[in-house]
């Protein structure tokens, strides 16, 4: 058996974290690549996130007893970069 991390079987392996996995294959087929997910499109996922989040922060004032908008209840704690 090889030292290194990528022969050794999964009984073996005892603690990591994501900075040890480069690759991930299941049934043959790559799902995690140099780190990254070869068919996810980060772009799309954090507009498609933020989109979903903006219509929910638009419903907290009829949720809030004060009526208080997200802003209001949770002020940026620093200003947005642009």
């Amino acid at each position: 058996m090889t030292s290194s991390s990528s022969f050794l079987p999964i009984g073996r392996i005892h603690s990591a974290s994501t900075e040890n996995i480069e690759t991930v294959i299941i049934g043959g087929k790559t799902v995690l690549n140099d780190g990254k997910v070869p068919q996810l499109d980060e772009t799309q996922l954090a507009l498609k996130i933020q989109e979903i989040a903006e219509k929910f922060w638009e419903t907290i004032p009829q949720a809030d007893y004060a009526s208080r908008t997200i802003d209001k209840l949770a002020p940026l704690s620093i200003p947005i970069w642009k």
